[in-house]
């Protein structure tokens, strides 16, 4: 268990200025990080449910549209990305982060999500061994 809580999920994302990796792991954040010759961390962002919660998934669709992260506490947070991630400050990145929604999908550990972009669907697999479907704004 005390493992589990400190995996790290990334995913990779483009974006005009570069290369962005977005890591999350046990401490509930979300770090943006531009990466290149020399790797940068941009900003940082609470993406759990709460503070003693951990991210445990993390999924970009294929267009760099859309971030979907899984808590340990069952919790879907869905951001829309399309407009770009601004870099020029902190600020400016985590303002570029617009949540569509968020719903408690599952009562244990989210550990994996996938976004199926053409049917706007995200296909979430949770601790239990369930595996559920839903739409990008939590309806089943």
């Amino acid at each position: 268990e005390a493992a589990e809580a400190w995996r790290e999920d990334t995913s990779l994302i483009t974006n005009k200025n570069g290369m962005l990796l977005l890591s999350c792991g046990g401490d509930g954040l979300m770090r943006v990080w531009l990466i290149g010759s020399v790797g940068k961390l941009v900003c940082t962002m609470p993406a759990a449910q709460g503070k003693l919660e951990t991210v445990s998934a993390i999924a970009a669709d294929s267009d760099f549209n859309t971030i979907v992260i899984g808590d340990t506490a069952g919790h879907i947070r869905v951001w829309d990305v399309a407009a770009g991630l601004d870099i020029s400050s902190a600020e400016a990145c985590r303002a570029s982060f617009k949540q569509l929604s968020h719903w408690r999908a599952h009562r244990h550990t989210i550990n994996s999500v996938d976004i199926v972009a053409k049917r706007n669907l995200i296909v979430v697999a949770c601790k239990d061994h369930d595996v559920t479907v839903w739409t990008m704004n939590g309806g089943c």
